[in-house]
C-alpha cells in the first residue's frame, strides 16, 4: 500500500528550505491524511530520504508525532519528539496529552520531568501541569505531584483548573489535610473542587466529614454532578444514613440522573448497606436498561443481607440470560451457596467459574475456599487454597475456619502456623480477623504442646495499639 498522494513528495523534495511556505502546507496536509501506521511510516521514510531539512521544521514535526499518537504508536511519537533540537511547548504539550489520554501515565510523568530540564517554562503552563498532575494521580507518583506544588507555589499561585487537581491529587494520596488547605485556597470553587474535596475524604474512611462537605457544598449554591452524587452515595451507605441517602435518591430523580448506571449501582448499594432490600429491589426493576454492574449489585446485595435464595433466583433469571458474570458475580454467587450448604450448587457454579475464565482471580478462589470449607469438602477446600500464590488474610481465615468449624483444631493451629512462618498481614485489624477462627480451649493446649509462640499475636486481642 502506498502512502497517500505519494508523487506529491517529489514535490517537497524540491523544497528549498524549512521555509518554503507552500511545500510546508503541504506536508501538513499530507501527513495527516495516512490512515495507517503502515502508510504513515511510509511516508515518513520518504521525507527523510528526499526532502531537504522540511522535518527540521517544529510543525511539521509536531504534526508527525501527533499522528502516530493518533494511530497508537507512542513509541515512534515520542521518537520523532526526541529527535527534535528544541522542542516548545506546544510539542511537548501534544505529546503529554496523548499518553494522558492513552493511559500511559509513568511515561506522561517522565515526560514532563525532561520537560522541567528542557523547556521549564512552558513546563510550568497551568494546561501542562493540569495534564502532569493527573498522571501523577493515576500513577500513585505523589512525590512527584507534591513537586509540581512547589513549582506552583513558586510561580505565586496557579488557575482553578491546577488547584482542583493539587487537591484531587493530595485526597487520592491520603493526605486530607494538604488537601484541605489547597481546598481552602482555591480563589472560586467549582463542582470539581467539591467533590474531589469529599470524595478523597469519603476514600479514605472520612464518610461523616464528606457528608458535611456536600452540605456545605449545598450551601455555597454549588449543584452537584453525577461523580458527586455517587461519592455521596458512598458515605451513606458506609454510615447507614437512610434518610439522607433517601433524600440523595430524590434529588437523583428531579435532576434525571436515575438512568446513570453507576448512580443506580450506588443507589442499590446504599439500601442494600442501610437493610433495605425491597427499596434495592424497587430501584432495580424500574430500571429500563440492567449492565453487568447493576446485575452483579443487586445479587451482592441479597447475599450481604444473608438472602442467598433471592441472590440466586436473580442469577439464574432467564431475563438477564445474556449478562456474561464477571469474576464479583461468580464469587457472590459461590458465597451464597456456602450460606446454604449447598454443595452439589457450589459446584456447579464453580464448572460455570472454570469456563467463563474467572478462576484466576483471588476474590473467586477466596469464595471458593469458603464454600468447599462450610459444605465439608475440605480435600477441594485446600486443594483450592493450595493454588493461591499470594495468600490474603480471606484466604487463610476461610480455610482455618474450614477446619475449625469441621472439628479439626489441630489442622487449624497447623494452618494457623504456616501463616506465621510466611509472614502475617501488617494492619493489627488484619490480625485481629484471624484470631477469633482459631480461639479455643483446644486451640491454645496444642499451641503449648507444639511450642509455637502465639503469645505475639494472642495479645493483640487484649493490648491493641
Amino acid at each position: 500500500m502506498h502512502p497517500p498522494a505519494a508523487h506529491s513528495v517529489e514535490h517537497l523534495a524540491r523544497a528549498s528550505a524549512p521555509r518554503d511556505a507552500s511545500a510546508l502546507l503541504l506536508l501538513l496536509r499530507l501527513v495527516p491524511a495516512c490512515g495507517t501506521l503502515r502508510s504513515l511510516r511510509a511516508l515518513h521514510g520518504r521525507l527523510l530520504l528526499r526532502t531537504s531539512g522540511l522535518l527540521r521544521g517544529i510543525r511539521a514535526r509536531t504534526k508527525l508525532l501527533s499522528c502516530y499518537a493518533a494511530l497508537g504508536d507512542l513509541a515512534s511519537a515520542r521518537g520523532v519528539l526526541d529527535g527534535t533540537p528544541r522542542p516548545d511547548s506546544y510539542a511537548y504539550r501534544v505529546m503529554l496529552g496523548w499518553l494522558v489520554g492513552a493511559g500511559s501515565h509513568a511515561d506522561a510523568v517522565a515526560l514532563h520531568r525532561d520537560m522541567r530540564r528542557r523547556c521549564p517554562a512552558a513546563a510550568r503552563a497551568e494546561v501542562v501541569l493540569s495534564l502532569a498532575l493527573k498522571a501523577c494521580v493515576r500513577s500513585a507518583d505523589f512525590r512527584y505531584g507534591r513537586r509540581l506544588h512547589c513549582d506552583v507555589v513558586k510561580a505565586g499561585g496557579a488557575d482553578g483548573f491546577v488547584m482542583n487537581s493539587l487537591v484531587d491529587m493530595y485526597a487520592k494520596s491520603g493526605d486530607l489535610e494538604n488537601a484541605r488547605k489547597v481546598f481552602d485556597r482555591v480563589p472560586e470553587r467549582n463542582v470539581v473542587s467539591w467533590t474531589s474535596m469529599l470524595s478523597g475524604s469519603i476514600q479514605n474512611g472520612f464518610a461523616e466529614e464528606g457528608l458535611v462537605l456536600f452540605n456545605e457544598m449545598r450551601k455555597d449554591n454549588v449543584h452537584p454532578s453525577e461523580y458527586t452524587m455517587v461519592s455521596v452515595l458512598a458515605a451513606c451507605a458506609m454510615l447507614g444514613c437512610l434518610h439522607q441517602g433517601r433524600w440523595i435518591h430524590g434529588s437523583v430523580i428531579k435532576d434525571g440522573l436515575s438512568t446513570n448506571s453507576f448512580i443506580s449501582a450506588s443507589l442499590l448499594d446504599m439500601y442494600a448497606k442501610c437493610e433495605k432490600l425491597e427499596d434495592a429491589r424497587r430501584v432495580f426493576d424500574e430500571l429500563e436498561f440492567v449492565d453487568i454492574v447493576l446485575w452483579t449489585a443487586m445479587i451482592v446485595g441479597y447475599t450481604q443481607n444473608k438472602s442467598p435464595l433471592d441472590a440466586l433466583q436473580l442469577f439464574l433469571h432467564k431475563k438477564f440470560v445474556s449478562i456474561v458474570p464477571n469474576s464479583v458475580t461468580i464469587a457472590t454467587v459461590i458465597s451464597a451457596s456456602a450460606q446454604l450448604h449447598h454443595l452439589p450448587l457450589g459446584r456447579s457454579i464453580h464448572a460455570i467459574g472454570v469456563k467463563l475464565g474467572t478462576m484466576e482471580s483471588d476474590v473467586v478462589r477466596n469464595a471458593l475456599v469458603d464454600m468447599y470449607a462450610k459444605c465439608q469438602a475440605l480435600p477441594e477446600a485446600n486443594s483450592i487454597f493450595g493454588r493461591i500464590l499470594i495468600k490474603d488474610v480471606v484466604a487463610w481465615n476461610s480455610m482455618m475456619a474450614g477446619y475449625s468449624e469441621n472439628g479439626m483444631a489441630n489442622e487449624s493451629l497447623v494452618l494457623f502456623n504456616r501463616m506465621r512462618m510466611q509472614g502475617l498481614p501488617k494492619k493489627q485489624n488484619e490480625n485481629k480477623a484471624v484470631i477469633p477462627f482459631v480461639w479455643s480451649a483446644e486451640f491454645l493446649v496444642n499451641a503449648w504442646k507444639l511450642c509455637v509462640p502465639a503469645h505475639e499475636e494472642l495479645k493483640i486481642l487484649y493490648y491493641p495499639h
